[in-house]
């Protein structure tokens, strides 16, 4: 007989945990994820509250846990975007803080900067090829501080998709001293330097493979205390590992990066089905965690890829399971590492699987829930981001 022991001892510390969720058709909505009670049962998902902001359509959600704060930007492009704030009391009901005029067509946002990296608010604009910032807390009466807008010399190698800059993300360096976007269009991660007031100085970008497609990134800290990050590449499906040389302090210091390998998001470095597109990427601990668009590899629904990270920085595929869903556009790792929630874009539902600590690999589903109106294919539209309270 197989004990439960350890099946339990995974278990979150409180019976239930808080999800934020957003979706294009106009909502900000919390989940509650009830856990299994043995490793025989399910758990449960339960809608909450569904408050209509965030404009026309919400696309990503950033939290600060200091503050309670989420905020959501607006992918609504003509004429104008919008970036709202939106108080989120632990165990109370989300309310709009302020809602200010944005550049339009925001994707990823990221918080960076300040005292405790969270002083200001960084906003990737794709469709306008546009980087914009802002001073924290937003206010009513908060314009950006910075709008940077980006240029290229000519289309990449996938002229539909690189046809311009386009920015797909912002996140800090783990020193909070520099700011990372991927541009997918430019085949770039573009570096700014940051400084005491949030104002960004570029710094030379790190070019990737040509028609990579640079989507997302997340940081990792090797044992010997190097410093990589790893970018997930939407046009190449494949997941690149950076090695960071941070540079001593100084107010013309600029942070490079040196590519370390790349490995596919599919099993034994095999190619993308046709129209696949690599989307999201968490790391925790050594182990890294990616979702797959619109691959239909397993009888409809979509993918996620696991990895082990070596000693190196180099990625070792250990497992390839369901996304439980079509179009993994979201997803998130609980602290403790015990669960991975999925948000599947145009099927617009939720997905809590089972993730074992030690090795990273996902195992069963334990809990599904449909969140607002389905998507369609390709469509800016269904569940646009997910986040754990945490």
């Amino acid at each position: 007989m197989h004990s439960i022991l350890p099946f339990l001892l995974s278990l979150p510390l409180s019976n239930a945990a808080t999800l934020f969720v957003s979706h294009y058709s106009g909502t900000v909505n919390t989940v509650t994820f009830t856990p299994p009670a043995s490793a025989s049962t399910n758990g449960t998902l339960t809608l909450t509250q569904s408050l209509r902001t965030c404009g026309q359509q919400p696309a990503f959600l950033a939290f600060d846990s200091a503050s309670r704060t989420l905020y959501c930007t607006d992918e609504w492009a003509y004429p104008q975007g919008s970036l709202t704030a939106i108080a989120a009391p632990a165990g109370g009901q989300l309310s709009e803080i302020t809602k200010v005029n944005a550049v339009g067509g925001g994707l990823a946002n990221g918080l960076y900067g300040g005292t405790n990296g969270s002083g200001f608010i960084a906003v990737a604009h794709y469709q306008t090829s546009t980087l914009s910032t802002f001073a924290l807390p937003l206010t009513r009466s908060s314009t950006a501080q910075q709008t940077i807008k980006l240029t290229q010399s000519g289309p990449g190698p996938n002229p539909s998709r690189q046809d311009a800059p386009h920015p797909h993300a912002t996140f800090p360096d783990l020193d909070n001293r520099f700011l990372l976007a991927p541009d997918l269009g430019g085949d770039v991660i573009r570096i700014y330097r940051v400084d005491g007031r949030g104002m960004l100085t570029e710094c030379a970008g790190a070019k990737t493979a040509p028609g990579a497609g640079p989507r997302h990134g997340v940081w990792w800290v090797s044992p010997s205390g190097e410093k990589v990050l790893f970018v997930v590449n939407e046009l190449g499906n494949s997941i690149t590992g950076w090695r960071a040389n941070t540079p001593m302090t100084g107010s013309t210091a600029c942070l490079t990066l040196t590519s370390i390998s790349t490995i596919s998001a599919y099993p034994n470095g095999g190619a993308a089905p046709r129209g696949a597109k690599a989307a999201e990427v968490r790391v925790h601990g050594n182990n890294l965690v990616t979702s797959n668009r619109a691959d239909k590899s397993f009888g409809g629904d979509d993918s996620m890829a696991t990895f082990r990270i070596l000693g190196d920085g180099r990625l070792e595929m250990t497992g390839f399971t369901s996304a439980y869903g079509s179009y993994p556009r979201t997803f998130d790792v609980s602290r403790d590492g015990a669960w991975v929630v999925i948000g599947d874009q145009t099927s617009s539902n939720l997905a809590v699987v089972e993730r074992d600590v030690e090795t990273g690999v996902l195992r069963r589903l334990v809990a599904r829930l449909d969140v607002g109106t389905k998507g369609r294919p390709e469509a800016e539209d269904g569940l646009s981001s997910v986040l754990w309270d945490q």
